[in-house]
């Protein structure tokens, strides 16, 4: 590879992060990119499944006790507390920082740390050579993460249309007996205030 090669491919990568089109950090706003953050659009397209198909899984008791609204909210719940751990790992794997962006929180935003230099003037063929080494670090990271969070979303997505989601999230709720006591306990505390 020459060395306008090189140089070439330097100053695309650093294009790349430094020109980075994000969104959430500078007011949801992708005309005013700030620089090093790249957002991965994340958004949950029709990947969860019906409250009704939910139900199913669900005893009377349970069916009773949560409205539509309620298993809404633990199901975004348990939706945002999957996508914390994933950009949590993604940061410990790679040592960098992400996080969600956008009005509904559809877009992972990573922020890489960039080593590579703003100008290549007057720089000799061996700073060169050491640069270009960091660029090629730099540019497969990205693809990796890139890689990485694409599988990701896609296998959450799966996973939230199948009866397996919709069975773990039934157990997670309060069985019957604990919906039990929350109704005696209700019912002890009105006891209480009209006595």
């Amino acid at each position: 590879m020459t060395k306008k090669d090189k140089i070439d491919f330097i100053n695309k990568v650093n294009d790349k992060f430094t020109n980075a089109r994000n969104h959430g950090h500078n007011g949801n706003n992708w005309w005013y990119p700030k620089p090093n953050v790249i957002a991965y659009n994340v958004k949950m397209h029709g990947a969860s499944k019906n409250i009704d198909d939910i139900r199913k899984f669900m005893t009377e008791r349970q069916n009773e006790y949560y409205n539509d609204d309620a298993l809404y909210e633990i199901c975004n719940e348990n939706q945002n507390d999957t996508a914390r751990m994933f950009s949590d790992d993604i940061d410990e794997t790679h040592g960098v920082k992400s996080g969600y962006a956008g009005r509904s929180g559809g877009w992972l935003e990573v922020e890489y740390s960039n080593p590579l230099p703003d100008s290549l003037y007057d720089t000799t063929s061996k700073d060169i050579n050491y640069i270009y080494q960091e660029a090629k670090k730099l540019d497969t990271l990205e693809t990796k993460i890139s890689q990485e969070i694409t599988a990701g979303h896609e296998r959450l997505q799966k996973y939230m249309n199948t009866d397996e989601y919709c069975k773990d999230v039934s157990d997670s709720l309060p069985d019957d007996d604990m919906i039990a006591d929350e109704y005696k306990g209700r019912a002890k505390g009105l006891l209480d205030k009209l006595k």
